[in-house]
Parts: structure tokens; sequence; C-alpha cells
């Protein structure tokens, strides 16, 4: 059979050009349908998101209204937001009255005891300063120097039965030294003392602590301890200070 194309070039490309026109037609809309769409589902979510602000502010100024009726609510707010740090600060601070045990655990016995004019406890560092005088002189202070090398700290853990016994200082330094007068009129040695500790005597964290001494042991937990008078002084000038005046 013979086929005769009666259609001319011209006409073919002008079906041609319509049918592209066509699908480019069909996909702009269907472009537009999807464009369509997409903004009227963010207009959705944006109009979902300005209901929930409404709502969320609205519950805001009702409870705060509720609020604004209950009577002393500062006074309140500030006691509960105290209540609620009283467990870390209770777990933070310092033993600091175990101090005074130590002090009459260290102090050497007759004739080489000591008294105290000013003492410094710096907890942040574990360093407790001693200034103090002297009746015996430089061997008062030198047996004051070797009775803490001696002496040892015994402790337990809150929830641990087990006994930790360490020494008290890690390292103890004579500071500057120098003769004075005391009330009586006797010759006296002023000394400086810088020790060393170790953070478990004074910490919290661990209960029945102990500081062993080489002539004697006491419970520093002991609120009830006994200070004798004879521990402290008043300060004592210096003789070259006396003679300057």
């Amino acid at each position: 059979m013979i086929q005769i194309n009666l259609l001319p070039d011209v006409k073919q490309e002008f079906l041609r050009a319509r049918r592209t026109r066509n699908v480019a037609i069909s996909v702009s809309i269907l472009a537009a349908l999807g464009s369509g769409a997409v903004v009227v589902a963010l207009l959705l979510i944006l109009g979902v998101q300005a209901g929930r602000e409404v709502l969320a502010d609205n519950a805001i100024k009702d409870r705060y209204a509720q609020l604004q009726q209950v009577e002393d609510l500062p006074e309140m707010v500030t006691l509960q937001n105290q209540l609620g740090t009283i467990g870390a600060q209770h777990g933070d601070k310092t033993m600091d009255s175990r101090l005074f045990g130590l002090l009459q655990a260290i102090n050497p016995s007759q004739p080489n005891d000591v008294q105290f004019t000013a003492v410094t406890l710096d907890p942040e560092a574990s360093i407790l300063r001693l200034e103090g005088i002297a009746d015996n002189s430089y061997p008062a202070v030198e047996t004051l120097k070797k009775t803490i090398d001696n002496t040892d700290v015994e402790y337990r853990a809150q929830d641990d039965n087990e006994v930790v016994t360490e020494s008290l200082a890690t390292r103890v330094t004579i500071g500057e030294s120098s003769f004075g007068e005391s009330a009586d009129g006797d010759r006296v040695l002023r000394f400086e003392m810088t020790i060393e500790y170790q953070p478990a005597l004074f910490t919290n964290e661990y209960s029945r602590a102990r500081i062993i001494g080489p002539e004697r042991r006491i419970d520093v937990t002991d609120s009830r301890i006994g200070v004798p008078d004879s521990l402290f002084a008043d300060r004592v000038p210096d003789e070259d200070t006396e003679e300057d005046e």
C-alpha cells in the first residue's frame, strides 16, 4: 500500500509546537497547584502556631492571676528556694568545730606546751596558720612540730564501715620567731607555724573523725568537747618593738 503525506512540513511543525505548548502549560498548572498546596499548608501551620500561642498566653495570664491572689507569695517562693538548697549547702559545709579538738591534740604536754594567740583556717587551701607563744622557747616549738608530724586523723565515710587512718599534716613549716615579754614579765618566744593538713579532717563527707596524737586520742566530732582557757593567750609584743618605743 502506498501512503502519501498530504500535510506540508509547516503544518507538522505547527502541530509539534502546539503539543509542546500544551505539555508546558500542563506542567505549569501542576507546579502552580503544588505551590498553592504548599502555601496553604504553611498558612495552616502558622495559624495553628498562632492559636497555640494565644492559648498559652491566656493560660499564663489566668495562672498569674491566680497566683496574684495568694497572700505572701514572694515570701513563700523565697522560702521554697532556700529549702531546696539546704541539702547542697549542708553537703558543702566544713566542720570547723573540729579545730578545737585539733589544737588540744597537737599541743605538747608541759614543759613544752604552748599558747595560741591567733588561729587562721583556710578550708579551700587546706592550710592552718598558727601564731602563739612558748615559755620553753625553741625546744617547745620544735616539739610542737614533731607532735604534728606524728599525729594521725582517723575517719570513715558516711556509708562505709571501713576506717581510714592518714597523717594529719602533709607539710609543717615554722615561720618567723622572736622573743617577747608576756603580761607577767616572763621572756617567751613568739612563733608562727603553717600546717598543710588532710582535707578529710574538716570535710562533712566523713563521720566519727578522730585525731590520734602521740600522747592522746581526741574525738573531734563531739560538739561538747571542752576547750581549756590555757590553750589561748593574748598577743605578746616583740622585745625589739618595746625597745624602739
